[in-house]
């Protein structure tokens, strides 16, 4: 009940910092505060289960945030309330989306081939690799990497709900070539 009081406090607070920057001004005349707000607000709302309020905010952040990296915590948001409330098919459509605006392509239907190439590339990549090895690997430190590997964190989670767990694994392949190509997260 107490953690639960402080996201209610912390969501009257961003709520009534949101009206008073909508009444007085612009996104423009105050980015970096307007979108810390509309950001926060949209994280605090969906943890208060307030989901209709969170989208609201989170589609805010994404219709105004000037690059990818700050429309991430929208869309990530956003996911979320998709798949809260059951709408799968939707969350997988926002991520999918999410997914090509960073530069990433996963294939909408899987063959074989895919898992196989995956797994090809993967066996290379370790071949020869002692245990310390991975343990050694540089930290993963470049917003978009970390970022794709949460979106396919949360596919992968939403095609198991669906009953496809074949393209559940092709998302756990790309995420294992994703942290041999750049890091541990």
């Amino acid at each position: 009940a107490k953690h639960n009081f402080s996201f209610r406090a912390a969501a009257i607070f961003l709520e009534r910092a949101m009206s008073t920057m909508h009444d007085h001004q612009d996104w423009s005349e105050c980015y970096a505060l307007s979108l810390e707000v509309y950001s926060s607000a949209a994280e605090v709302l969906f943890s208060c289960g307030d989901l209709h309020k969170s989208m609201e905010c989170a589609e805010e952040v994404i219709q105004r945030a000037g690059s990818i990296e700050d429309k991430l915590r929208g869309y990530f948001v956003k996911i979320d309330v998709l798949t809260s409330e059951r709408r799968f098919s939707t969350a997988l459509a926002e991520s999918y989306r999410l997914l090509e605006i960073i530069g990433c392509k996963i294939p909408r239907m899987l063959t074989w081939l895919h898992l196989h190439r995956d797994l090809t590339k993967i066996r290379k990549k370790v071949a020869g690799k002692s245990f310390q090895d991975f343990l050694s690997m540089p930290q993963m430190t470049d917003i978009l990497h970390l970022s794709t590997l949460r979106v396919m964190d949360t596919m992968s989670l939403l095609w198991t709900l669906k009953g496809d767990s074949k393209m559940a694994k092709l998302l756990l392949t790309r995420m294992m070539l994703t942290t041999l190509e750049h890091g541990i997260s």
